[in-house]
């Protein structure tokens, strides 16, 4: 609802706020979304390990700790909604 339907693909998003008001969660959790919803894209030929989000980072070095369990756990959840098993991802 904050987004007005969210942010368009193919274009450059910036999100700007005061300090420790979740920008940096706000943006991962985005970056998961948009990878997931590559995900069944069956007309593209697109084999999920092709999906592809950039996120630039200004802060320092990116904290993929934080990012990697948002995307696994959003990507495990994207199936599971498919009735696909759970199972590790490699």
């Amino acid at each position: 609802q904050i987004l007005l339907g969210g942010i368009p693909s193919g274009c450059i998003a910036e999100i700007t706020g005061e300090a420790g008001s979740g920008k940096t969660q706000t943006a991962m959790h985005l970056t998961a979304q948009a990878l997931v919803s590559q995900l069944d894209v069956p007309s593209s030929g697109r084999q999920p390990t092709d999906a592809a989000v950039y996120y630039i980072y200004t802060e320092g070095s990116l904290p993929a700790e934080r990012l990697s369990p948002i995307v696994e756990s959003s990507v495990r959840r994207h199936y599971a909604s498919r009735g696909v098993a759970g199972g590790e991802l490699e």
